[in-house]
């Protein structure tokens, strides 16, 4: 199954991480500022409860392609709820 995360903030990069750790085949969708972080530093994930992943770049896949997102079985939107409308209509 394809899991796409669109935005890709605290919420987005959590998720994605978290299921990208568990194997999970995901695609993050990016602002080109978050694209650039993530493909250089790759992404580091961590919970309340000693939960510590790091995520290389070169494991990651990101896109700033919206249309990427219709690829996808799955979407989850991780945007802030004012936005949530805009988003549905873009995808």
């Amino acid at each position: 199954m394809k899991i796409g995360i669109y935005g890709s903030g605290a919420i987005g990069c959590f998720l994605g991480g978290i299921l990208a750790a568990s194997g999970c085949d995901v695609t993050f969708l990016c602002r080109p500022k978050v694209y650039n972080i993530l493909s250089k530093k790759g992404l580091i994930i961590s919970d309340l409860h000693g939960f510590l992943e790091k995520i290389e770049s070169s494991a990651l896949q990101l896109t700033t392609d919206i249309s990427e997102m219709s690829k996808m079985d799955v979407v989850l939107i991780c945007v802030k709820s004012a936005s949530t409308e805009e988003v549905a209509y873009e995808i």
